[in-house]
């Protein structure tokens, strides 16, 4: 088993960053946030490889947040790392994380303070794509930003359009809350969806309609641990009625088969 969305923090900043964040969403966190914590966790929950999505909230930060990110790269562990997209040095620190050996980036709109269609951040979509990088979308609304809505599926539906070998996942199974429009803009596209945190949230009639339209060949497992845990969104998954080669292909083969294209660098 994959999970493709886990959130890991320095020991120097897990406890409060874990914290505040709980705090800001009334969640109880299932990790305390660290490393060793969730490499645990995970073993225990039986996930063989997690995917680190981290965030650089401002231009400041990116260097820092890539270089935990690399720091935390092991056998079973594949981390993304992260710009900020409107900066006028997200593309040189792309440079530099790629010729590090990351191969994906983790975006998200809310906190980064972009709308995803916006054609200032296309450079930093034209890099990924030539690369073959893999980046990671928060999809949807959230719920820590009530009164913005910068990630919807038809700004995704237009990204994918203008980039058609970009390598997109859409966090929340293609948009938190917004399933509907997921449906309309984003089911049956060149696009992976996720199933971070949609368990005992999304309806099962509505998941069931959008996996049957999109495919779980373009569906990858993902947690958002610690908010979720890979057993809470696995048992979701089983109950939706998906078995054999098609939750084979959700729990690990398409973010294995993602992961060999990123590091090959090679197109969708």
């Amino acid at each position: 088993m994959i999970d493709t969305h886990v959130h890991v923090f320095p020991d120097s900043i897990a406890e409060r960053a874990v914290g505040k964040l709980a705090a800001g969403v009334s969640k109880k966190p299932f990790t305390n946030g660290t490393l060793s914590d969730t490499i645990e966790k995970m073993k225990g929950w039986g996930v063989d490889e997690f995917w680190i999505a981290s965030i650089a909230t401002n231009e400041k930060q990116m260097v820092n947040v890539n270089n935990f990110a690399l720091s935390t790269k092991g056998e079973n562990v594949f981390p993304l790392g992260s710009v900020y997209p409107t900066s006028e040095l997200a593309l040189s620190e792309l440079e530099r994380i790629y010729s590090l050996g990351i191969r994906g980036v983790k975006l998200h709109p809310e906190y980064q303070n972009f709308e995803l269609s916006d054609r200032k951040v296309y450079p930093v979509y034209e890099f990924l794509q030539e690369k073959g990088m893999i980046v990671l979308f928060h999809s949807g609304k959230d719920s820590a930003y009530p009164f913005s809505y910068n990630a919807s599926p038809k700004s995704m539906a237009k990204v994918i359009s203008d980039f058609p070998s970009l390598k997109v996942i859409a966090a929340h199974f293609g948009g938190w809350s917004v399933w509907d429009e997921v449906y309309d803009y984003l089911a049956g596209k060149n696009i992976y969806f996720d199933t971070a945190y949609i368990a005992g949230i999304l309806d099962k009639s509505t998941a069931k309609k959008i996996l049957i339209k999109h495919g779980a060949e373009r569906i990858v497992f993902a947690s958002d641990c610690p908010w979720s845990t890979p057993l809470n969104e696995l048992d979701f998954i089983k109950s939706l009625g998906i078995n054999g080669s098609d939750l084979d292909l959700i729990k690990d083969i398409n973010a294995k088969n993602l992961k060999i294209s990123a590091e090959r660098g090679s197109l969708l």
